[in-house]
């Protein structure tokens, strides 16, 4: 008896979830089902062993783990299931029609500023090619790449970046400092300084943002009036005169505008640069290839050589 292929994609969806019902809704099955399909393929690999009760995962408090012959088993099959996928995704664009799924991981910035064009116009071009979505964060991104959790990343990797990801930029944009009507700082001629800025109160996202890294790094010991989860949340309370902020000139649409103010900052704050991230010699299926192409024309073809 083979073994079974579909235990085994469900078993990798596990391990790189890390939960069985976050494993079902990526593969859009039921959890029972991924819990049967999981003992369906540890009761084949140990009746082949000849060792009854192996077990590839453990469930704990807060997720699930491999064990050591379930990290075994995720490192031998990750590269074989991927190529198999691929080889699906290939047949059926063979035969003129684009299909299969590509998975995405994006920042909330680049899901909503972005990509919404570009994945607008791939779905009309390909409806036939499911497109999934992550969110992800700087650190997190590189992570997700490099464990083929995802075909590819959209996003700002930040200063460094491994010599096994591949990043390419598509788009560039300043970091802005962001303030309420009146606040006094707008007297101040621009570019201000970091200096300038020790004494205020700031509302921040949380530390792993590039954002707030780049602020500890300026200002050492700094006032945070507030820790926010996002943009929006940030743009609220800066227009109400919590605090100051900082944040990519992208996020400021011009409803934003009327309720706030933004001052430019010295070169010391740098600015951001979103790219195209992916595992270097990662074989992109063609779906993946066509939304890359959709997101920064030309780059796709650039990757496939």
């Amino acid at each position: 008896m083979p073994m079974p292929y579909d235990a085994v994609r469900t078993f990798l969806a596990v391990a790189q979830t890390g939960s069985f019902s976050r494993a079902a809704r990526r593969l859009g099955v039921s959890q029972p089902w991924v819990s049967q399909r999981v003992a369906q393929l540890e009761d084949y690999l140990g009746r082949k062993r000849g060792q009854a009760g192996l077990r590839l995962l453990e469930r704990r408090r807060g997720g699930t783990v491999l064990t050591p012959d379930g990290r075994a088993l995720r490192d031998i099959a990750s590269g074989p299931l991927e190529a198999m996928e691929q080889l699906e995704d290939t047949f059926h664009s063979s035969r003129g029609k684009l299909s299969g799924r590509v998975r995405l991981a994006a920042a909330d910035l680049v899901l909503r500023f972005i990509l919404p064009e570009a994945l607008l116009r791939f779905r009309q071009r390909y409806p036939q090619v499911r497109v999934e979505t992550c969110m992800t964060y700087s650190p997190l991104m590189v992570t997700q790449v490099l464990e083929d959790y995802v075909d590819f990343a959209v996003g700002d990797t930040g200063d460094s970046v491994p010599a096994t990801v591949r990043a390419e930029v598509i788009r560039r944009c300043d970091r802005l400092l962001v303030v309420s009507k009146g606040d006094p700082l707008l007297k101040l001629p621009s570019p201000v300084t970091a200096q300038q800025l020790l004494h205020r109160d700031w509302i921040v996202l949380p530390q792993h943002s590039l954002s707030r890294r780049k602020l500890d790094a300026l200002l050492g010991h700094y006032s945070i009036a507030m820790e926010v989860e996002s943009w929006e949340v940030m743009k609220t309370y800066v227009a109400l005169g919590v605090g100051i902020g900082l944040m990519p000139e992208l996020c400021l649409v011009p409803q934003d505008r009327r309720r706030l103010r933004t001052i430019r900052l010295a070169a010391e704050f740098g600015g951001n640069q979103f790219a195209i991230v992916l595992r270097k010699r990662k074989a992109l299926s063609p779906a993946a290839l066509a939304l890359i192409d959709a997101i920064s024309p030309g780059l796709a073809q650039r990757l496939a050589r």
